[in-house]
């Protein structure tokens, strides 16, 4: 196997492994290695992130764990990007892994290493404290992840890709409404959906899911007909994209 099989394996051709195999096969000889340098550190964190992407994450702990070992004793710059992305990736395995305290030790270790860099990382900081703001939301801590979203926002306008910051738009919009501020909801929520309308187009999946916490934040508000027309248009994009028994149609029937 090469080296370039080991670190993509979603890329090679399926016919001749299939992708499960490659970097299970992957997994096992870099863990296996007695003296793993760095270059072996960057192979487990790959290894270790396309498990993460396969819904595997007890797969990858081990992998991202051994490769932020080595990097912490091989690398001289404690701050280096490589130890902050492994930091990260800690922090959303064990997210997945409904690890809650864990991943928000690692993610807020991210955040102080970033925050030490001489040059700003907008888009990793940005990144870092959405998935903070969404692991405080999901625990119910609201005021934790209103702070954590305001400064997504924040960070990722400053970023070489402000358009990131709908995605933050999206979840402050979402934590109003669950928090029953109806207007704020809306507020946010638009601004999402003009940079997703901007970014892809109308009629485009992204714009067209805002409209769903729209609807119901206007229903709310007694806004019949406005809210009758956000729903209609999210259940018409939901029915021709992803089919009618998708899990988003369960929000436009309520």
């Amino acid at each position: 196997m090469s080296l370039f099989e080991l670190s993509n394996p979603d890329l090679v051709d399926s016919d001749k492994k299939s992708v499960l195999e490659l970097v299970e096969n992957a997994k096992f000889k870099l863990l296996a290695l007695e003296e793993p340098q760095l270059s072996h550190a960057q192979f487990m964190h790959s290894i270790g992130s396309i498990f993460n992407r396969m819904d595997k994450p007890e797969e990858a702990l081990s992998l991202i764990e051994k490769a932020l070992k080595i990097r912490k004793s091989k690398l001289s710059n404690p701050i280096s990007q490589e130890i902050i992305e492994s930091t990260t990736e800690l922090g959303l395995i064990h997210r997945l892994l409904n690890q809650n305290e864990n991943a928000i030790s690692y993610l807020n270790q991210a955040v102080k290493l970033l925050n030490q860099q001489e040059v700003s990382d907008y888009a990793q900081l940005g990144l870092t404290h959405n998935h903070l703001g969404n692991l405080a939301l999901q625990q119910k801590n609201y005021s934790e992840a209103e702070h954590h979203h305001n400064l997504a926002i924040k960070y990722r306008l400053k970023s070489e890709n402000p358009n990131f910051a709908a995605d933050s738009y999206l979840n402050l919009g979402a934590l109003y409404l669950r928090q029953r501020k109806w207007e704020k909801s809306v507020e946010y929520l638009l601004k999402a959906q003009k940079i997703y309308r901007e970014e892809f187009g109308d009629g485009n999946i992204y714009v067209e899911l805002t409209k769903s916490n729209i609807g119901v934040a206007l229903f709310e508000q007694q806004q019949w007909q406005e809210s009758e027309k956000n729903l209609l248009s999210v259940k018409s994009a939901i029915e021709k994209t992803y089919g009618s028994s998708h899990r988003h149609m369960k929000i436009v029937l309520l």
